[in-house]
């Protein structure tokens, strides 16, 4: 088990405790066989079989109970305690440690539709190995070993002793060990006694069989199982075991009536925090405006990295940042600029190279193909984002270079402009500093065949 790290420590039947992981007996359990020690307090598992009686009494009529939910409820205990014995024997096997605080074992039977005998759920049934109780009421110890002696203080009465005569059950089908011959016996040893020496503390190990089924070597980690305190709750019984044997201790749930009971300086303490909540509160509405302020900000960057149809809402954004409208194109999916009664038809698109006359042909056909249907001509503007995956300002020539010639030399013929989209953004910066109009920009689009140049501003060179 754990000898490099610290160990794995799960509580069973005391929920919700501060410092160390635990549950209820019908909450969701993990695989308590990933823990190294495990402390169990059967005692809220006794309050919830005595309320399964009662209702196994209020629905039961001639030996049949015929509450079907309740028989599922039923069979569902009976899988998880079976569940729970056979992870806790796991946790046994591999060498780590089970501590439980037992309680007087209770019964549930019932019959299940028109069978002859009942069926029963026991209170040990989640047990590795069946500790068998005798109802020996006592009030006096005779011995007890060094580790218990603080939870023993906390003992003044019992209404049973365990018995320690036991078969390793469910522990020793479990154990294999195939160095050895012999089986597995239990070593047994009392930690607690009465004046009769009859144990109220018992401590189970498996060991190896050697001869006369002598125990020579172990084979599981101990299982000790303990009778309830009289003198506090389990859940503090538990923390006074954590802190003997493990050195953790747990935060005690506050009793509901503490709440009514103020401290000295609270209700200062109480407006102080209500007053930095209220502060928080809004500081962290600023938060998210100027977080949302600053992806409205960055996001004209998108011109540079983006493609496909990411890449068009985003030049289309930035056309109209800039202050010039965009619309609809009647010829294709993509968009047109308009600046008074002027109008640009636009094609865009994204490539990992330099743009090429393909990316010029869907635009060169979607000119003709508006002059037919418009029956007028149009300006055509090529916007590309070249070479993606490159940084920017690494895309310099000739390795980079945005437009090859031949692209060049046919949008100049055509009367066609090139736009990279590094000159869109440029022209984004200088409109946004108040160094270029909408007007001048849209101007320069109209009048350039071939690529459009935009200077650097200022502030950004």
């Amino acid at each position: 088990m754990a000898t490099d790290r610290q160990r794995k420590v799960f509580v069973l039947g005391v929920p919700r405790l501060a410092g160390v992981a635990s549950a209820d007996w019908l909450d969701t359990l993990p695989n308590l066989a990933d823990y190294d020690d495990i402390l169990v307090s059967s005692r809220s598992l006794n309050e919830i079989l005595s309320r399964f009686n009662s209702e196994v009494t209020e629905s039961q009529s001639d030996h049949k109970v015929f509450d079907e939910n309740l028989l599922q409820r039923l069979t569902e205990l009976k899988e998880r305690l079976a569940n729970i014995a056979e992870m806790l024997t796991r946790v046994l096997a591999t060498g780590g440690t089970v501590t439980a605080i037992v309680p007087p074992y209770i019964t549930v039977a019932y019959y299940q539709g028109d069978g002859p005998s009942p069926r029963f759920i026991l209170s040990h049934m989640w047990q590795p190995v069946k500790i068998g109780q005798i109802d020996e009421p006592g009030d006096t110890l005779e011995r007890v070993k060094q580790p218990l002696q603080p939870y023993f203080k906390m003992v003044k009465k019992w209404s049973h002793v365990f018995s320690s005569k036991l078969e390793l059950g469910r522990l020793g089908d479990r154990i294999v060990n195939s160095e050895l011959s012999g089986s597995p016996v239990a070593s047994v040893q009392k930690l607690a006694t009465d004046r009769q020496g009859n144990a109220v503390g018992l401590l189970i190990e498996a060991y190896h069989g050697g001869l006369n089924n002598q125990p020579t070597h172990r084979l599981s980690g101990p299982f000790t199982v303990l009778v309830p305190p009289t003198e506090i709750s389990d859940e503090e019984a538990i923390d006074i075991l954590l802190q003997e044997r493990y050195g953790i201790r747990v935060a005690l749930t506050e009793p509901e009536w503490i709440t009514a009971v103020p401290a000295p300086g609270e209700t200062e303490l109480r407006e102080m925090i209500g007053t930095a909540e209220s502060e928080l509160a809004s500081a962290t509405s600023h938060l998210t405006e100027l977080g949302a302020e600053l992806s409205k900000a960055r996001s004209p960057l998108r011109v540079l990295y983006e493609q496909h149809m990411a890449l068009q809402d985003a030049c289309e954004d930035l056309f109209n940042r800039v202050g010039i409208a965009t619309k609809p194109s009647p010829v294709s999916d993509e968009f047109m600029l308009e600046f008074g009664h002027l109008e640009v038809l636009v094609e865009v698109t994204g490539t990992k190279r330099s743009a090429s006359l393909r990316d010029l042909s869907q635009l060169y056909k979607d000119i003709g193909s508006f002059l037919s249907q418009e029956d007028r001509a149009v300006k055509g503007l090529l916007v590309v984002n070249v070479w993606i995956g490159v940084q920017p300002d690494k895309r310099i020539p000739p390795d980079h270079r945005p437009f090859p010639e031949n692209v060049v030399d046919f949008a100049t013929k055509q009367g066609i402009a090139l736009l990279d989209t590094r000159d869109l953004y440029r022209a984004y910066e200088a409109s946004h500093e108040g160094t270029l109009k909408a007007m001048d920009f849209f101007d320069l689009l109209m009048a350039t065949a071939g690529v459009v140049t935009v200077a650097s501003s200022p502030a950004s060179a």
